[in-house]
């Protein structure tokens, strides 16, 4: 599974007071996969998650809102159901573009 999602590039959205565990699980498992991740966020520089019920370690941002653009990334990472969202995420990413173009939210449906 380390090449399966060799050459995809995935943004993960995050800010300050983030859940650790939702934003370093995922990311973890991407890059075991092959995927390069960026951490985007509204705030430069490091941002701080919860674990449990106290502050985390700081995350490196390595691009701000402003300097993301939805081109340069295959996939956007926004987890509500961690170990199952990992299994998916990795089965879709390998799977590459599927060709929907924002059709679920113009349908008024959510994933």
């Amino acid at each position: 599974m380390a090449d399966q999602l060799k050459g995809k590039r995935v943004a993960a959205l995050a800010t300050h007071g983030f859940e650790q565990d939702e934003l370093l699980g995922p990311r973890k498992a991407l890059e075991d996969a092959g995927a390069k991740v960026d951490i985007v966020s509204p705030e430069s520089g490091k941002i701080r998650g919860w674990k449990h019920k106290q502050w985390g370690d700081e995350v490196s941002v390595d691009r701000t809102l402003e300097q993301a653009k939805p081109s340069d990334y295959d996939a956007l990472l926004l987890p509500d159901d961690i170990p199952a969202f990992n299994r998916k995420m990795l089965e879709e990413f390998a799977e590459g573009k599927h060709g929907g173009g924002g059709k679920r939210a113009l349908a008024g449906t959510h994933a």
